[in-house]
């Protein structure tokens, strides 16, 4: 015998008129999942963003630190009008005019120069390709040579001097002493472009108040040299 005492459950439940409670957790599980970028929002890129950054600061940080290629200059010169007179210590640097990386280098030249000004006879000499106008190597950075005390900037014509000494990258110096002995080949930075305290300037420095040099030879960090426009 059926018993019908809980006449408040209908046998047959109309599926139209399901609870309010029940009617949300169906449409719930029915609702598609939420694209996950949206829901991070604008942070989904931020790292491949960083990962970018890092890359192209390790490059950067990679070139600055390749040296140029090294000189072979002559161990002993003679004096005259290019290379500064005789019985006087010698600095001669070769730059490239529109070398960014060799605004350092003149940086550091102008410390160099302001101690011991009086014992050294500098010169700059700007690379200038043959068959280009008189004033083509006279850039901001010529101007900032010509402004160093004691210091005379010099055009090298297709760069005859800089050949002579066998001098490839922007930046290369070189110190011979009053016999026109060679004292040091090198640069003046420790990385390209970077200014501060280097082993070049700090050997130069050293000869001039002691007569002692450590290290003789330093890498050299610049363009090329010989790097030449297309155009005049």
């Amino acid at each position: 015998m059926l018993r019908t005492d809980r006449m408040d459950m209908p046998l047959n439940p109309d599926p139209y008129q399901l609870s309010t409670t029940t009617a949300a957790r169906l449409h719930t599980s029915g609702r598609p999942p939420a694209d996950r970028r949206s829901s991070l929002g604008p942070h989904w890129f931020v790292g491949p963003w960083i990962a970018a950054v890092l890359s192209g600061v390790l490059v950067l940080a990679y070139h600055s630190s390749i040296p140029g290629k090294a000189a072979r200059p002559p161990k002993q010169i003679a004096s005259g009008p290019e290379t500064g007179p005789a019985e006087k210590a010698r600095l001669l640097l070769f730059l490239h005019p529109k070398c960014p990386c060799s605004r350092a280098t003149l940086g550091e030249l102008a410390k160099i120069v302001s101690r011991r000004e009086k014992k050294l006879d500098t010169q700059v000499f700007f690379y200038r390709p043959a068959g280009f106008s008189s004033d083509w190597e006279k850039t901001d950075l010529w101007q900032m040579a010509e402004n160093i005390p004691g210091v005379r900037a010099m055009a090298d014509v297709d760069g005859a001097v800089a050949r002579r000494f066998e001098a490839r990258t922007s930046g290369q110096s070189f110190l011979y002493d009053g016999a026109g002995r060679l004292v040091f080949s090198g640069g003046l930075t420790a990385a390209r472009g970077h200014s501060g305290d280097n082993p070049g300037e700090s050997a130069i420095i050293s000869w001039l108040k002691t007569g002692q040099i450590s290290p003789e030879n330093t890498p050299v960090f610049g363009c090329p040299l010989f790097q030449e426009p297309s155009v005049p």
